[in-house]
């Protein structure tokens, strides 16, 4: 009996290796037998991105890289098989990298290119490692047998389809299953390069929509009209909108509509700080446009929830949700939600409504009286929340009636309502005299609650300097030696903000005292705006000057210490522990040296002594202002 159960184990267990070794000589033959002819037909058929014969093979670094041990070393760059396809000059090289053009850049010890090896380096040995598992190892695969080197084309194959994951792909989508079917992976490759390829300045959508038509019906496995089949979904309705779009017809000149459409076809990298941001002017200025018609503008707006037609606007990739591009119904909803404010039906702005809400919702709303629906829509008293839009357009429509919103808001704020919404409006209005705006923030930096005191000051600084100075000195005074707070989110440390924008010494020298008294986080959360790039120039020798106070400080800053304080990205955020010192050099050299030589948390005491340094030498050359307290009896 024993003997009986020991033959069927062992009879069971060759049974599964002889499975499994079936399994990998059949993934070993399809690797061996890719119809690479059949391959390079269809990527011709597509005229898909091919490289020049000349054009260099190489390796890219892909902008990413992974920790080496214990070391939490950044240098052990990522680097993926491609094409150069503009020279070898300079730190930046255009790579043809599969079917994407991308800019690789140097860093530190990471070369923008590499000799090309199908062989992996020794990560712990050489910094750095070669991946053949993303998606675009497979296009230039098909690159390199469209070039005739069928060998090498296939050894990449290999490489690639032998990946224990395939990257590049949806993460539940299941790319690695297409392995078996080479010229249907090639149609997925194809389909992303056009739907990429329609971000693109001046390219034609006729042509790309003509093209994923036939790509639609040469592969229609790649693409279905079930909402269940979500990827293929996705391509199908991605195909629909965009012959939609092309087909559409153009709206006059001067309409809603077109204004959106104009806004809906421009790209923007810093939309993410809202419409009225110094750094949108121009991309949003379409918007702006729109919001300024007031109510009329309403229900235009309304009309267009739900187009399907697609812009060039892309809601980015968040954990395992894929990318989307925002169609014109998604803006349109979106500016609405914007307009209305605290009287929007919508509190999901991850959620696309149907019309009907949007029309329920402007079917019972007064929009005969402009200044009261703005007024509610501006700010909620009950919960202390303010709207940056409604705001905006009182302030240019109903300039009077804006103030009396201003005094509301004084009056009512919450320690957390966010008051920059208002006192930005003041700041930058041209419908109110410099004396009113000074009369407005000196009126909510003495209302608003000490939380928010602030932002109102901050504010003024650019409207009146000199009562901002009489404002900003009991604050400071005020500045305690630590908070019971995250520090990159403390009033504290915000005042920087203030103090930045003003070139009186009394108010540096404060400053700098109480940041001397201030604790290690606090003090270093205090210098961190100091190479904001918002700030540019502006009081560069009293930055300078403020910074440089601290060079010699030798206290360690150690985020373990307190971990409820060091939350969120906090000064030095990527340390756990540097020396204030050490962190002012690396402030300073930001400012002042130009460099490549970025530091991190492997960096050795020698390293840091030579960039300190050179920091010291360039601050010589300068006649920075004595800032210290004990110049005041000078």
């Amino acid at each position: 009996m024993k003997d009986q159960i020991l033959w069927i184990g062992s009879s069971w267990f060759k049974c599964l290796l002889m499975g499994f070794v079936v399994c990998q000589a059949r993934l070993l033959f399809a690797a061996d037998e890719v119809d690479f002819d059949k391959l390079v037909r269809i990527a011709e058929r597509y005229d898909c991105p091919q490289p020049n014969e000349t054009d260099d093979l190489i390796v890219g670094w892909d902008g990413s890289w992974r920790t080496i041990g214990q070391s939490n070393s950044r240098d052990a760059g990522i680097y993926r098989p491609g094409f150069v396809i503009n020279g070898h000059s300079g730190k930046e090289v255009k790579v043809l990298m599969g079917f994407a053009k991308v800019t690789a850049k140097s860093r530190k010890t990471i070369p923008a290119t590499r000799q090309f090896t199908l062989e992996s380096p020794d990560e712990r040995r050489d910094g750095f490692t070669i991946l053949h598992n993303h998606l675009s190892s497979f296009e230039t695969s098909v690159q390199l047998a469209r070039m005739g080197k069928k060998d090498l084309a296939n050894k990449l194959w290999v490489k690639f389809s032998a990946s224990e994951y395939v990257d590049g792909g949806h993460a539940q989508e299941g790319v690695r299953e297409m392995l078996p079917n080479p010229d249907l992976l090639l149609a997925r490759s194809i389909f992303e390069y056009y739907k990429q390829k329609t971000l693109e300045p001046g390219c034609n959508w006729k042509d790309i929509a003509n093209a994923l038509d036939k790509l639609r019906s040469e592969f229609p496995t790649l693409f279905s009209a079930a909402k269940q089949d979500y990827n293929e979904n996705y391509r199908n309705q991605f195909v629909e909108d965009l012959k939609l779009t092309v087909t559409a017809i153009e709206p006059m000149n001067g309409t809603v509509e077109e204004r959106l459409l104009t806004w809906a076809n421009t790209t923007g990298d810093m939309r993410h700080l809202g419409f009225y941001d110094s750094h949108n002017v121009q991309a949003d200025q379409p918007v702006r446009e729109i919001f300024l018609r007031g109510a009329e503008a309403i229900k235009p707006m309304v009309d267009l929830v739900g187009d399907r037609r697609l812009t060039l606007h892309v809601r980015p990739a968040v954990d395992n949700a894929r990318e989307y591009r925002l169609r014109v119904g998604d803006l349109a909803e979106m500016l609405l939600r914007e307009i209305s404010g605290a009287s929007s039906p919508v509190k999901n702005e991850w959620i696309t409504q149907k019309p009907d809400i949007w029309l329920d919702w402007i079917a019972n709303t007064d929009l005969t009286d402009e200044t009261g629906f703005l007024e509610s829509a501006a700010f909620d008293v009950r919960s202390g929340t303010t709207h940056e839009v409604p705001i905006r357009v009182m302030e240019h429509r109903h300039p009077e009636r804006f103030i009396k919103l201003v005094e509301t808001v004084s009056k009512n704020a919450k320690r957390y309502t966010y008051c920059h919404y208002v006192t930005d409006a003041i700041r930058d209005s041209s419908t109110i005299s410099v004396a009113e705006k000074s009369r407005l923030l000196s009126m909510m930096s003495e209302q608003l609650p000490d939380q928010q005191k602030r932002t109102a000051v901050q504010a003024l600084a650019y409207v009146n300097k000199d009562m901002t100075a009489d404002l900003v000195l009991p604050l400071i005074k005020k500045i305690p030696k630590d908070v019971n707070e995250p520090y990159w989110t403390s009033e504290a440390a915000a005042l920087t903000h203030v103090v930045m924008q003003l070139d009186d010494i009394k108010i540096w020298r404060e400053y700098l005292q109480a940041a001397k008294n201030a604790s290690v986080g606090l003090r270093m959360e205090m210098m961190e705006p100091m190479n904001y790039s918002y700030i540019g120039e502006t009081n560069l020798d009293f930055r300078l000057a403020f910074l440089s106070s601290f060079l010699a400080d030798e206290t360690v800053r150690n985020q373990d210490a307190d971990p409820q304080k060091y939350t969120g990205p906090c000064a030095a955020f990527t340390f756990k522990k540097i020396s204030v010192r050490n962190y002012v050099a690396m402030t300073l050299a930001s400012l002042i040296l130009k460099t490549d030589d970025y530091p991190d948390d492997s960096w050795t005491p020698d390293k840091w002594e030579i960039l300190r340094k050179e920091v010291q030498l360039q601050l010589a050359k300068r006649n920075l202002p004595d800032i210290s307290p004990e110049s005041i009896d000078k």
